[in-house]
């Protein structure tokens, strides 16, 4: 569901409004306030105008959030890759931005992508650590964790750099994050 579908649904329960009801207000049927409502499709135009007046509401103001909504999840993508620079600045970053946003799934999205770099954080230690006492030892092969630990860390920062590429090519919010389900 997107941003939009779940605004007006948000919007038509808000008000108290029946899909029906709300079909008889807007003249538009109720198959397609059902579709907009599930995310099958996106109200444009002449409809979202409809739904709009049926509701009460600008169109403005509708989609004005989803492009907020839209800032937010790329800041919190951005964010990671200041670890790239600073030691642990791949937690703290998207902890700021979840710090400084007041909304309810602004912060779940942030509480997943900060677990899934603290996990990134600690396996990265782990590794270092592994590596650090092999060359101490002069163990054969240990250059191999190594390898692992850039792959890893290509692998952690790429799932940011596409999900930020996603969405600036399809204007939606993304989650690409291994360890949850949005």
């Amino acid at each position: 569901m997107n941003v939009l579908s779940q605004k007006l649904k948000e919007l038509r329960v808000i008000k108290g409004f029946s899909q029906e009801e709300l079909s008889e207000r807007s003249g538009i049927s109720i198959r397609t306030i059902q579709r907009i409502e599930k995310g099958d499709s996106e109200p444009r135009g002449t409809t979202l105008q409809l739904l709009c007046g049926a509701l009460g509401q600008d169109i403005k103001d509708i989609i004005s959030v989803e492009k907020i909504e839209l800032i937010v999840s790329r800041k919190y993508y951005l964010s990671i890759l200041v670890g790239l620079i600073i030691p642990l600045g791949n937690v703290l970053g998207p902890f700021i931005v979840c710090i400084s946003n007041n909304r309810e799934e602004f912060k779940k999205e942030g509480k997943h992508i900060i677990y899934n770099q603290i996990v990134y954080a600690l396996l990265s230690a782990f590794i270092i650590i592994i590596w650090t006492i092999g060359k101490i030892n002069h163990v054969a092969g240990i250059n191999y964790v190594l390898m692992f630990f850039l792959c890893l860390s290509f692998a952690n920062y790429g799932v940011s750099v596409y999900a930020l590429y996603k969405m600036n090519k399809e204007t939606k919010r993304m989650f690409y994050y291994p360890f949850f389900k949005k």
